[in-house]
């Protein structure tokens, strides 16, 4: 028992001690907030074209209207 309990503490110890360092998780963090803030960026960028260009609106009423009358 005592021999399952210091190997499973050896794994443990093992297990947290490979992760990745402060540095390298601030360096993964900053690319993760570039990487979001350049989709945002052209996310917003595409909003504001659309709202430029003059909206035509699909009219389904009548359309469906004058078929449902001509039957």
């Amino acid at each position: 028992m005592k021999k399952l309990l210091l190997t499973i503490s050896a794994i443990a110890f093992i297990a947290v001690a490979c992760g990745p360092s402060e540095e390298e998780r601030a360096k993964a963090q900053a690319e993760n907030e570039k990487a979001v803030n350049e989709k945002v960026d052209a996310l917003l960028k595409s909003m504001s074209a659309d709202t430029a260009a003059p909206a035509v609106e699909n009219d389904t009423m009548s359309t469906d209207s004058t078929s449902a009358e001509t039957e």
